[in-house]
């Protein structure tokens, strides 16, 4: 979601109340499914982004006019913004040119995001099944839908259809702020340590979203600095472990983040 914040204000600053010219899609396959690169061209051409707008890990590009671009970047997506000048790049999947013929490249080198169309946020959202940004939801709504899940409180913060937003490595660095072990059962967690966990999402997202998502800012005792097997813990300088929970590879300090 920082990551995707950064997008937001890129777009926001540089791309909004510019008319399109037309969409050039560089590979197909980064296209939502039922969209085309003709759909897009027909409902967006000569219209302007009037909004940018994030929901948990997804960009809206809104016309105003009941027709938006939904962007999702997987782990390795970006924004660009250059001149006519400017050549493609071997990264480059769609481009979205304007009538002055600067343009907006979306880049995915892993190819794990994708780009389509929908008529508005809340249809994307209901379309999608996406619950509510880890950013807007309230504390007991927070403690009320950790209260039911069974599952491992690490699945559970990265359950998008209850909270939208959180990858795999920002809910190692919020379990790792809350002292919770990442296979700890989300129902089971005391009253306590669903709001420490509520707090700490909140302060990691904010904290990282404050310092344009690099890393390099990062305090030195968050795990993000040092999320590998066997690294040194920054907090007590224990060796850090690897689990894979539901799928999924976690990080954690067994001595910060005990199961029991």
């Amino acid at each position: 979601m920082p990551d995707v914040e950064q997008c937001r204000k890129f777009v926001q600053s540089r791309a909004l109340h510019k008319k399109i010219s037309h969409i050039e899609v560089l590979n197909d396959k980064v296209l939502s499914s039922g969209t085309h690169p003709t759909s897009l061209n027909r409902s967006l051409n000569g219209k302007l982004f009037k909004s940018a707008l994030r929901h948990g890990k997804h960009l809206i590009l809104s016309t105003g006019e009941n027709v938006c671009m939904n962007m999702h970047f997987g782990m390795t997506g970006c924004l660009r913004y250059e001149k006519e000048t400017e050549s493609t790049q071997s990264y480059d999947k769609l481009v979205v040119v304007f009538s002055n013929r600067d343009r907006l490249v979306y880049v995915s080198k892993r190819m794990l995001g994708r780009v389509g169309l929908c008529k508005t946020l809340s249809s994307f959202l209901s379309e999608h099944k996406l619950g509510p940004d880890a950013l807007s939801i309230s504390e007991d709504e927070f403690i009320g839908f950790l209260s039911k899940k069974k599952t491992s409180v690490k699945q559970a913060l990265m359950d998008q259809s209850r909270i939208a937003g959180i990858g795999n490595e920002y809910s190692d660095e919020i379990l790792f702020q809350a002292r919770l072990h990442p296979l700890k059962i989300a129902a089971d967690l005391s009253e306590e340590e669903k709001h420490t966990l509520y707090y700490k999402m909140g302060e990691v997202l904010n904290f990282s979203i404050q310092n344009d998502a690099q890393s390099s800012r990062f305090p030195e005792n968050w795990i993000l600095k040092f999320r590998k097997s066997g690294a040194k813990c920054g907090g007590c300088g224990g060796k850090v472990e690897q689990i894979k929970v539901s799928g999924r590879t976690a990080y954690f300090c067994p001595k910060c983040q005990k199961q029991k």
